[in-house]
């Protein structure tokens, strides 16, 4: 499990959100998430950092989703690899009419962010849903 106290030491380049959808049983499926992180002026940038999360899921059993991500990045005119993470999510009570879920979701992480600094990390992380809406 990772702790971060300082945000100063924190990695912009990690875009999260849980929920309890997984790919469906031998399925695949596929997300992208984008955001624009303004740089504290410390990080001398000339523009604002555009990231952008691929990931790629498979349904490993009714239950169970392995998957893998990309992390990408654009700033001062250049893109960039970021890292990357492998996981696994279980959720047991995967039932879309369902209105509570929960599940865990286990994580290994490779970053490198703006300043060039390289971290991996183990992180599991609880999953808790209200489903309030098909």
């Amino acid at each position: 499990m990772s702790i971060i106290c300082d945000p100063s030491i924190a990695t912009p380049f990690e875009i999260k959100v849980h929920d309890e959808l997984i790919a469906d049983y031998q399925h695949s499926a596929y997300e992208i998430e984008t955001n624009l992180f303004q740089a504290p002026a410390s990080q001398g940038l000339k523009s604002d950092v555009f990231q952008t999360r691929l990931e790629y899921g498979y349904g490993i059993t009714e239950r169970s989703e392995a998957g893998v991500n990309l992390y990408l990045s654009n700033y001062n005119g250049a893109s960039y690899v970021n890292g990357g993470k492998v996981s696994h999510m279980y959720i047991p009570t995967h039932d879309e009419e369902g209105l509570w879920h929960y599940g865990v979701k286990n994580e290994i992480n490779y970053i490198k962010d703006v300043g060039g600094t390289e971290t991996t990390f183990y992180e599991l992380t609880p999953i808790l849903a209200l489903q309030l809406q098909d």
